[in-house]
């Protein structure tokens, strides 16, 4: 009976890992395409976590085509400037 369910719950896993894995790429293009009040609001939140780093506070680079943000600071030198 284990063994049985064991496979069951294996096969389902497996099954629904499939699943997330084609229809993710699809995500990229529906970031693209949310009203620019949500992709705002979604800036917003990446701008908020940016700042919460200590050594790059700063929201640098937005790519929702990539479902990307890149957190940074201005340095000179070792100094940061901003």
């Amino acid at each position: 009976m284990q063994l049985t369910l064991f496979v069951v719950f294996v096969t389902f896993v497996h099954l629904s890992c499939e699943e997330l894995s084609v229809s993710s790429p699809s995500i990229y293009q529906e970031l693209e395409s949310l009203p620019p009040v949500c992709q705002e609001k979604l800036k917003e939140q990446m701008n908020q976590r940016c700042s919460e780093h200590e050594y790059q506070p700063l929201l640098r680079e937005v790519k929702l085509s990539e479902c990307e943000f890149k957190c940074g600071d201005d340095h000179n030198n070792g100094r940061t400037m901003g």
